[in-house]
């Protein structure tokens, strides 16, 4: 059975539809999905997403709705939708 290290933080989040977190990164962590589904956008550690950088740029909603559809084939991020119930 999984068992959580003893120094693991848990953190439990809640978003209506739409809802996003901005560009991040962090190390090594196991995510569970209740309801829903939450989509991903994956980047290489070393490179920022088109249309942003250091200071920010644009909110997740908005790259999206904005840079994303201009984006060359190369550009894009590997992209993973997890559903309800996938760890």
């Amino acid at each position: 059975a999984f068992r959580l290290p003893d120094n693991a933080i848990r953190i439990s989040m809640i978003g209506g539809p739409g809802s996003a977190a901005g560009w991040h990164s962090h190390g090594s962590t196991v995510q569970m999905n209740v309801h829903g589904r939450k989509r991903w956008f994956l980047y290489p550690l070393d490179r920022y997403p088109p249309g942003d950088g250091p200071g920010g740029g644009f909110s997740l909603t908005d790259w999206i709705c904005l840079v994303y559809p201009t984006l060359k084939p190369e550009d894009r991020p590997v992209e993973c939708i997890l559903e309800a119930g996938d760890a």
